[in-house]
């Protein structure tokens, strides 16, 4: 099935009703329909910025990095990617730079993020901290 023409391909504020939501046919488009009307990105890789836009947005009271380092690791590893995806480095030339010990610190920095986003959204949800207080 394609995917109908709607709002959503012409405004990125147009929010969606359900029958036009359930016609698109791709992950792709799903994905993008997500990132253009929950995510508060520029479409780019998520920087400390953007998960700082996505805690207000949300209006999450906890830190957004569980440790100040952890942002310096997130800036590495977008820049590293974005060189290797543009071209301007390869893998191996990235990869050599860095130790078995090295890689294995910048894994558990990144693992402890993500877990920490896990724990972060489980307790907004958990606690309804989505519903407005009076």
């Amino acid at each position: 099935m394609k995917a109908r023409s709607c709002c959503l391909s012409q405004s990125p504020m147009c929010a969606p009703n359900l029958s036009t939501m359930f016609h698109f046919n791709s992950f792709g488009s799903l994905h993008n329909l997500f990132y253009r009307l929950i995510i508060p990105t520029d479409g780019k890789n998520l920087r400390h910025k953007q998960l700082q836009s996505i805690w207000e947005s949300f209006s999450i009271q906890e830190d957004v990095l569980p440790r100040p380092e952890i942002g310096g690791r997130i800036h590495e590893l977008v820049d590293l990617r974005n060189s290797i995806a543009h071209g301007n480095e390869s893998s191996s030339e990235v990869g050599r730079r860095f130790t078995p010990d090295d890689l294995q610190k910048r894994f558990e920095n990144i693992n402890e993020y993500c877990s920490y986003i896990i724990l972060v959204f489980q307790n907004y949800i958990e606690k309804k901290h989505y519903l407005k207080t009076v």
